[in-house]
């Protein structure tokens, strides 16, 4: 970027392709307003419960994709949500035979390699 930004401004667009491209993100190619709210009052962002944000995100899309690929009208469906957080969380329940998987929080703790 060539301007300068002031640190609520670079805050808020960091925030903007953080949450549209990552965390929340759906087929649309723009943001989605629905979480636009969030990023007015800055001073409140630790405050958020990103975590639940991202987990009802992921929720709701899932149920949009199973309702989806019920209809017979639709020829391709797409899955928003968080990807990662859905690979992960699928990791989680495979069988990795003598590897076993501790209840570790964060889970990247158990991911990274330790030696």
């Amino acid at each position: 970027m060539t301007e300068d930004l002031s640190d609520d401004e670079f805050l808020r667009c960091f925030l903007t392709v953080a949450l549209a491209t990552f965390l929340c993100p759906t087929s649309n190619t723009k943001p989605n307003t629905k979480y636009m709210g969030a990023l007015v009052d800055l001073s409140k962002l630790k405050e958020l419960d990103w975590c639940t944000l991202v987990h009802k995100w992921n929720m709701c899309y899932v149920k949009k994709y199973q309702n989806d690929k019920g209809k017979e009208k639709r020829a391709t469906t797409t899955l928003g949500g968080c990807i990662y957080q859905l690979a992960v969380r699928c990791l989680d329940f495979n069988n990795f035979g003598l590897i076993s998987i501790s209840a570790a929080l964060p889970r990247i703790c158990f991911w990274k390699d330790k030696r």
